[in-house]
């Protein structure tokens, strides 16, 4: 088939693969902060350390909702368009092959 507007399908999975990639290493990073304030949680019972390791802890459940589930949807997506890109590419290719013979001789098919 005729390249059109595509994106070669190695480019386009090296973008989703980079975008899950850096996903899992958010995730770690999260993981690495939540594992620091148990340390100190654990390390220290006073007031403030508590409040500080409970906002800590609000923050990367928030990044890991948000962020995390945005990084996820992104891959997705750019794997949809270049999918829902390739159908349209051959839907046209189509179209074109199904023109009258003149016209079709015309744009050299």
């Amino acid at each position: 088939m005729p390249k059109g507007t595509q994106v070669s399908e190695t480019t386009v999975n090296a973008q989703a693969q980079m975008h899950e990639a850096k996903r899992d290493e958010i995730g770690d990073r999260l993981n690495n902060v939540l594992h620091t304030i148990n340390e100190v949680k654990a390390s220290s019972r006073s007031g403030l350390t508590m409040a500080l390791a409970e906002a800590g802890e609000r923050w990367t459940t928030a990044v890991r909702k948000s962020v995390l589930a945005h990084m996820t949807a992104m891959a997705e997506n750019i794997r949809r368009a270049a999918s829902d890109q390739n159908q349209a590419d051959e839907e046209n290719v189509k179209a074109v092959n199904n023109l009258p013979i003149a016209t079709s001789a015309f744009l050299g098919n």
